[in-house]
């Protein structure tokens, strides 16, 4: 006979703790060298006890705070931001060679999976969604790019952190040259 636990406690297996303890030490990690991290957590409502969403917010954030655009942001993770396809141009042809040569249209950033992955699991998990679902997967694709738009929006806010403007003296804590210095006695 199987006797029952006093405390009911959900059974973990192997696997599962392996994988928390490992997001867990990948969430510190980043903490230390961004102490913020945890008020982006905040800002997306990802609750302090779920370890797996925080480690994909992190992945996320580590991926994207440092893009300028938002429509980059997007490009990067492989979502279109506007919901027409674009349609093929005509490359135009350079010389006797029959080159072709793009016209500066080449995206800025490569696609990159791992962080669609990321983003599509991470709203999997904070709406509990299920993603075999018809119905469901159509959230997906409309909650994704807002998940991934606050996120990066607030670690923006909170994890960049000054802007130089070029002035070295006050980096450094020295006011500019005084007066007398800067006038020159012909």
């Amino acid at each position: 006979m199987v006797s029952e636990d006093e405390d009911e406690l959900p059974v973990v297996t192997l696997h599962e703790d392996r994988l928390i303890k490992k997001a867990k030490m990948f969430v510190d990690t980043v903490e230390m060298y961004y102490p913020k991290i945890r008020q982006v957590f905040g800002e997306v409502r990802i609750p302090p006890d779920d370890v797996i969403a925080q480690a994909l917010c992190a992945e996320i954030v580590l991926e994207v705070y440092h893009i300028p655009k938002k429509s980059d942001v997007l490009e990067k993770a492989g979502i279109r931001y506007s919901p027409t396809p674009k349609k093929p141009r005509p490359k135009k042809k350079e010389g006797a060679e029959g080159e072709s040569k793009e016209d500066g249209s080449k995206p800025k950033y490569i696609h990159d999976g791992k962080l669609l992955f990321a983003v599509t699991q991470l709203t999997v998990k904070l709406y509990h969604l299920n993603p075999r679902s018809k119905k469901d997967k159509r959230k997906i694709q409309w909650k994704a790019p807002k998940l991934l738009r606050r996120i990066w929006r607030s670690s923006r806010e909170l994890l960049v952190t000054t802007e130089e403007s070029g002035r070295v003296g006050e980096a450094l804590g020295v006011s500019g040259p005084s007066r007398k210095e800067r006038v020159t006695e012909l």
